[in-house]
């Protein structure tokens, strides 16, 4: 039997507080097909929307301005869900936690990368969804 409903496509939460980086993000995005997204400048308006509405996958950047780090908003979410996560960042990979890089569902893009990569690590991450204890 041939299942008729459309899939809904997912929904991606980008949270990142350098509007450079937002922009870029936003363009890339677009340029996969991607319309559904929501962009959040800080790590706790996002902790907010979640709850009230958890994406299918989450874009985070590493350092934030705020006293929160990447690692520290991760930690937060997977406590709560179990949402596939891609942490884009120039941070050395050595300055993450390995507790958090060690868990299922996360993802560790380093800068520089170019632009196919990002699609890959989407690609990768929204098949996560459904194998994330």
């Amino acid at each position: 039997m041939t299942n008729n409903f459309a899939q809904s496509p997912p929904q991606l939460l980008v949270v990142e507080d350098d509007h450079l980086q937002k922009t870029h993000l936003c363009h890339l995005l677009l340029s996969y097909g991607y319309s559904n997204f929501v962009i959040s400048h800080s790590v706790e308006t996002s902790l907010e929307n979640i709850s009230q509405c958890p994406p299918d996958l989450i874009l985070t950047n590493h350092q934030f301005s705020g006293k929160m780090t990447g690692s520290d908003f991760v930690e937060r979410i997977r406590a709560r869900f179990d949402i596939p996560v891609i942490m884009v960042t120039g941070t050395r990979k050595a300055d993450i936690p390995a507790a958090v890089l060690r868990r299922k569902g996360i993802h560790l893009l380093l800068k520089p990368y170019l632009s196919f990569q990002l699609s890959l690590y989407i690609e990768m991450a929204l098949g996560d969804r459904h194998s994330i204890p």
